[in-house]
């Protein structure tokens, strides 16, 4: 259930949009997939209107996403959820794995695959891949108004229904703002203007189609010889050069970055740090997987507390209490006070060894 409006007005100061209507199928334990390429599917009405989410997705982020899809579910407090998953062309036995996620909640899920010759139109180069620049297909994909836009690395700790009553305004855009990216790292932007993170995003499509928003943010990276830094986040940061509706930091709080933001004000750095002691959404941008072996980052256990409500459950060697990856980080611990054990056998001592020289 929402929240008093009134109430979540006054703490977050986010203005109101209307409820859109969409047409699908009720979730629940008798979810279905629905092939948004098939006019005869996903036809019914709702029952109550879901909360829609859109996730871009390839076949290695897949159990990311999962893990992602599950933590909105398991923090929903009854709220029904609709996923949108768009994506480049995944094989239908990777996406009835993703199906069987819907059944921990009230949601159903649809896939988008991106047509060719959209997909042709996306950049290939640089240090990000071609499905890093999915968030500018959705307005072409999907017809609904309002979407919520999640990144396959964050992991929702508390309902996100607030979310849900922002209005991004004539920006289409309602992000929170990127602690640790600043405009002037970027050469095509003002100095001053702020720079979100597009990890998270209320999207308006209706204005996204209106003012050409997508179509603008390809142009300007086909028009770059050089790789644009951060994919398609800054080719948005630089079309819409500060115009974007600002949303509590707690909704996008990165993990893997130091807690103090680069170049913020007292107001904002006050902010986020209260986002970080309590945030709704954590986001796992840049290195320091949770998924990965022997590394530990914040947050790794709400990770995998979702993940293996999935089918991607644990898989050896992976995971926070791996026996491996416990003992690793108790010889990196003695190994800094110079005790590393010498009793243990020359092959796991070589291992952990190792472990320890990758870090």
């Amino acid at each position: 259930m929402l929240r008093d409006e009134r109430e979540v007005a006054e703490r977050t100061g986010v203005r109101f949009a209307d409820r859109p209507t969409y047409r699908g199928t009720s979730g629940g334990a008798h979810a279905q997939v629905v092939d948004a390429s098939d006019p005869g599917e996903g036809t019914r009405e709702a029952e109550k209107d879901p909360h829609h989410i859109v996730f871009g997705l390839d076949a290695r982020f897949a159990p990311h996403v999962a893990a992602s899809m599950a933590s909105v579910l398991l923090a929903a407090r009854g709220a029904s959820f609709h996923f949108h998953l768009v994506h480049l062309g995944l094989p239908t036995t990777l996406l009835a794995r993703m199906e069987c996620t819907t059944e921990l909640g009230d949601a159903v899920m649809t896939t988008h695959p991106v047509p060719a010759s959209l997909a042709g139109r996306l950049p290939a180069a640089g240090t990000y891949p071609t499905s890093a620049w999915l968030r500018l297909t959705v307005p072409e994909l999907l017809e609904g108004p309002h979407v919520t836009y999640l990144d396959g690395d964050t992991i929702v700790l508390d309902s996100i229904e607030d979310l849900r009553i922002v209005d991004p305004g004539s920006s289409g855009v309602a992000a929170a703002r990127d602690p640790h990216v600043l405009a002037s790292d970027v050469a095509d932007m003002t100095d001053g203007a702020p720079y979100f993170n597009s990890g998270v995003m209320r999207m308006n499509l209706d204005t996204w189609r209106a003012t050409a928003l997508h179509e603008r943010a390809l142009a300007y990276a086909a028009g770059n010889d050089a790789p644009v830094p951060y994919a398609d986040q800054t080719a948005l940061n630089v079309v819409l050069e500060g115009a974007w509706h600002e949303i509590d930091p707690r909704f996008n709080v990165l993990v893997n970055a130091p807690r103090t933001p680069r170049g913020a004000d007292a107001d904002f750095a006050q902010r986020y740090r209260l986002a970080v002691r309590n945030p709704s959404i954590v986001h796992y941008a840049g290195p320091g997987s949770p998924a990965v072996f022997g590394r530990f980052v914040p947050y790794k256990r709400a990770y995998w507390r979702s993940r293996n409500a999935t089918p991607y459950r644990r898989a050896i060697g992976e995971g926070p209490y791996h026996p491996l990856a416990l003992a690793a980080r108790i010889a990196w611990r003695l190994n800094q006070q110079g005790r590393l054990a010498r009793r243990l056998p020359p092959y796991l001592r070589q291992y952990l060894q190792h472990r320890i020289r990758k870090r």
